[in-house]
């Protein structure tokens, strides 16, 4: 098997069939890729739509389990893969067409751990309201450090494909229960990839719905997106008692580790939709998870001139 897609399934009746269909419209044969959906105790239509697929496609697979969130229905899906490379993709979105045999063939070619390609989001008319920035260099393989250095943009897990041999080597999953578990994934990730290579093709259509409930600012939600940057923060900060990694990476990562710490804290600041008492919490969560008072250096000099300042104001403000 070449590729395994996985897919987390959860109440996305309005949007799974355009998803499938779009990996049905592949320059691969169907006997080379699986699409796995993995429903995460969906309460809709969601189940009897995927249940068709697998019924009538001899590639795509349903798995059901009761709910354990994007991490957890991600991590079922890596457990029952066979694919030589792993594809996540949301379940709201789609991918081009003709476009995963092409990214497969340069993974071969160049025996990446990583690869990743760009993309276009949509609004929920699926109007293009913005492409990802082009790469200065393509064809050129980097360790996942050094792409690190070249790019912000590592976030999302669904514009890259991963080599499985690099994930089951590493142990790479995804943390629960918590927001940006994609970040999470790939600053493992690219800590341990040797061969990582951009190509420059609009790949996948992330479909923003801006009229979603799950955008809307409230105060629970704030709350738990701050507290997940801390434990992401955390993760960083202790990269290598996940993974083997140097002294270098070690010291990179706690520098990225501060600095989101550093932003996690003005956030808080200026946040006028939490209550005081919620603020002191969080702000106690960070310290019980050592990363407060900032110790060493952030990514940036300018906030690193400002960290004694920051320590020292905010260790009195909410006490």
């Amino acid at each position: 098997m070449k590729i395994s897609i996985i897919v987390p399934v959860y109440n996305v009746e309005k949007y799974l069939k355009r998803c499938v269909y779009s990996l049905l419209c592949q320059d691969l044969p169907s006997s080379e890729y699986e699409i796995i959906l993995v429903n995460d105790g969906s309460t809709d239509n969601s189940v009897s739509i995927a249940k068709s697929f697998a019924n009538k496609y001899d590639n795509i697979r349903l798995i059901s389990q009761e709910n354990q969130g994007l991490s957890g229905a991600r991590n079922t899906g890596l457990a029952y893969a066979s694919g030589e490379y792993i594809f996540f993709v949301d379940s709201d979105d789609f991918v081009k067409p003709n476009i995963i045999g092409k990214v497969y063939n340069k993974c071969i070619e160049n025996n990446l751990d990583i690869c990743f390609y760009g993309y276009e989001l949509l609004d929920s008319d699926l109007n293009v309201i913005k492409l990802s920035k082009p790469l200065r260099k393509t064809d050129r393989v980097y360790t996942g450090f050094e792409l690190l250095h070249h790019t912000n943009d590592i976030g999302s897990v669904w514009k890259c494909f991963y080599s499985r041999k690099l994930i089951k080597e590493y142990k790479l999953s995804f943390y629960p229960k918590i927001t940006h578990e994609d970040s999470d994934f790939n600053y493992a990730a690219y800590a341990v990839a040797k061969r990582v290579m951009g190509i420059n093709l609009i790949g996948y259509s992330y479909y923003w719905n801006d009229k979603s409930l799950s955008h809307e600012r409230v105060v629970p939600k704030i709350a738990h997106n701050i507290k997940s940057d801390i434990v992401v923060a955390k993760r960083l900060k202790n990269i290598s008692n996940r993974i083997p990694t140097s002294k270098r990476i070690i010291k990179d990562y706690l520098q990225r580790s501060n600095s989101l710490v550093f932003s996690i804290i003005i956030q808080l600041y200026r946040e006028k939709l939490l209550s005081k008492e919620t603020k002191k919490e969080i702000f106690s969560f960070m310290i019980e998870q050592g990363l407060f008072p900032i110790k060493g250096r952030t990514a940036s000099v300018k906030t690193t001139l400002l960290v004694p300042f920051v320590n020292a104001y905010f260790s009195i403000i909410w006490k």
